[in-house]
């Protein structure tokens, strides 16, 4: 004991530690938590090259795909989510190639989905298939 009712503290030493493969299995864990964070898609259309380049990567785009811009329509749905007695309610906007669809983004307001939808079919020329309606 210290003068004035303190406590002596003393270290010592941690002696072994966990075996390497804790330690291995811990820190690749964080790594792909990291990864899983930090990992970006993206779209480029590019009409003077009539191709859609779509990416994905961490902080510079790592894996690439080209195909030739042959778009049909751009589609907007509406998409509703329940989890615990709530409801979320989505309006996903893809691209509808003759062989696939392409996600482009979603958003949780119904006139900003329309809106960028819009936009988005008259940057293509293309029609604007709208199925969000809940009629």
């Amino acid at each position: 004991m210290m003068a004035g009712g303190g406590w002596i503290a003393t270290q010592v030493p941690f002696c072994g530690g966990p075996p390497w493969s804790a330690n291995a299995i811990a820190y690749g864990l964080i790594s792909m938590g990291f990864i899983v964070a930090t990992l970006r898609h993206g779209m480029v259309l590019d009409r003077a090259s009539g191709l859609i380049t779509t990416w994905t990567g961490l902080v510079l785009p790592l894996l690439r795909r080209t195909r030739p811009m042959e778009v049909n329509s751009v589609r907007l749905t509406r998409e509703e989510y329940h989890r615990k007695g709530m409801t979320s309610v989505f309006y996903p906007v893809n691209l509808v190639l003759p062989k696939t669809t392409l996600f482009v983004g979603q958003v949780t307001d119904a006139i900003k989905a329309w809106a960028m939808s819009q936009e988005l079919a008259e940057f293509l020329d293309v029609p604007l298939v709208d199925e969000s309606s809940t009629a």
